[in-house]
């Protein structure tokens, strides 16, 4: 009888696929941007919107291209690890994950023009990463009042069991499929009931392994107009690639159950590319004062997204039921927020300087919408209205220091701050972002060397399923960076 299950659910996978729906924390995800690029602009706590003159601060300010009087070349590894730890149902646990990877790489040139007005042309060609997803989550905790088998009962209340594989091929069919859910005897065959029972006390855990990047390619070019202003522009290539592999499974102790266990596995896959356009500008007020500004259109990316699920049961005579869905495949496009910066710097002759940026995005101006073009964006339309609803403009902050110990070493400190994008509507789920860096490198000859290290934590909150059903886990996530810039001037 389990195995006719099985085979019928395999049969309807073959009939039709399912398109995979994107939903607002796409959006959230891919439009959030980090405190990456060269061990210097990191060090500082990245507030170098109206100094320039380094390679990770043309992603933020691209007319700090103009700021260079030499042509450069730099090469920035970073060495990332992070510690998640999640509070739930009265218990704590831990994860963690570390990796290498590159977080800037570029070159810049830098020619000297007749033109009295304008003193000098530069171009850029390189990469800064943008956002790093790498992240080990483990959340567990004992529960006597809810389980995920509840909701694929609530789902699936109402529908005959022969269409359960067709309409939810990757969640409640597949319940059905492995027995984690039945019919409910001498019933009319459209209710149900879950074999794993909400009240009694049951080990839930699920585990989130995520990996990939989003990073920018761009091309920037500037020039300097007179000493005293400073002008640049880019044109970006982002591209994203994320990977996350989720496993919630219950566990009861309780003998008197057929079913021992269970375990709903979520594999997704995300890549894809985009374009934007920044332009920004820095004007020298005094020797000793700078004020920057500049504007970054949306990014407009062109993803595909993979997904599949498991559910598989394990009952107390041996039996093991493992049901797996289709692949489903969704095309779709993303528009991220546009942002505004403005800086300002004080520059302490050659001994050093104090900057800050200021920086606004509004997340609930976020888009998703389908590539078919007209007609088909009605797929969309709920987590557009919900991007609406559950987002708001964010005020971030970055602010930074860099002083000249002598002719050869420097040393710098930052801090930067990231506003919670959730509105009050949203109150159910919390967040927020701080970090913290420090830094030194030195100089000879053309040659340099740069040390960074930031550490940021965050806290936020995550639901196992249903928010009706059980209470949010709390996260809070550590993470330290370091990076090393290697570089020449000519």
């Amino acid at each position: 009888m389990k195995i006719s299950r099985l085979i019928i659910a395999l049969v309807l996978a073959f009939v039709s696929q399912n398109m995979i729906a994107q939903n607002e924390m796409d959006a959230l995800l891919f439009s959030s941007k980090s405190n990456f690029g060269s061990a210097r602009y990191m060090g500082a706590g990245g507030a170098f919107g109206a100094l320039g003159g380094d390679f990770g601060a043309l992603s933020v300010n691209p007319a700090g291209i103009a700021i260079y009087r030499t042509g450069e070349f730099s090469f920035t590894p970073r060495f990332t690890f992070s510690n998640v730890r999640a509070q739930y149902a009265g218990s704590e646990s831990e994860a963690g994950n570390a990796g290498l990877g590159i977080a800037s790489c570029g070159i810049v040139n830098v020619g000297k023009t007749n033109d009295p007005q304008v003193n000098r042309i530069s171009v850029a060609f390189g990469y800064n990463r943008m956002a790093d997803f790498r992240q080990s989550s483990l959340i567990s905790g004992m529960n006597s009042e809810s389980s995920l088998a509840d909701v694929f009962v609530n789902t699936a209340n109402g529908t005959p069991y022969q269409e359960l594989s067709n309409q939810y091929r990757f969640g409640t069919g597949l319940a059905w499929v492995s027995y984690l859910i039945d019919t409910i005897s001498n019933g009319s065959g459209n209710q149900y009931f879950s074999n794993m029972p909400s009240l009694l006390q049951k080990e839930q855990t699920k585990m989130i392994e995520r990996s990939g990047s989003m990073g920018e390619t761009f091309l920037a070019f500037g020039s300097s107009v007179s000493d005293d202003l400073y002008l640049g522009g880019s044109i970006g290539f982002p591209t994203v690639r994320m990977t996350e592999t989720s496993v919630h499974t219950e566990s009861l102790g309780d003998e008197a159950t057929q079913l021992e266990k269970f375990s709903y596995t979520e594999n997704l896959s995300t890549s894809g590319t985009g374009l934007n356009v920044k332009v920004g500008g820095i004007y020298r007020v005094s020797d000793m004062f700078r004020v920057g500004a500049a504007y970054h259109s949306r990014d407009f990316y062109s993803l595909t997204l993979t997904y599949s699920t498991q559910v598989k049961t394990t009952f107390r005579d041996g039996d093991e039921i493992v049901a797996d869905s289709p692949t489903g495949i969704s095309e779709y496009r993303l528009r991220t927020p546009q942002r505004f910066i403005v800086s300002g710097a004080f520059l302490m002759g050659k001994s050093g300087f104090v900057s800050a940026d200021y920086e606004f995005v509004d997340f609930s101006s976020s888009r998703l919408k389908t590539r078919t073009g007209a007609g088909g964006n009605e797929v969309f339309a709920t987590a557009n209205e919900r991007i609406d609803r559950i987002y708001r403009g964010t005020h971030n902050v970055r602010v930074g220091s860099e002083i000249k110990l002598n002719d050869f070493l420097l040393v710098r400190a930052g801090v930067n701050m990231s506003q919670n994008p959730f509105s009050s509507l949203a109150d159910r789920v919390k967040s927020f972002d701080m970090g913290y860096s420090i830094g030194g490198g030195f100089r000879v000859s053309g040659l340099f060397m740069d040390l960074g290290y930031h550490f940021a934590q965050s806290a936020s909150q995550h639901f196992l399923y249903d928010p009706g059903l059980v209470e949010a886990a709390q996260i809070s996530r550590n993470i330290s960076s370091i990076a090393l810039t290697v570089g020449f001037k000519y």
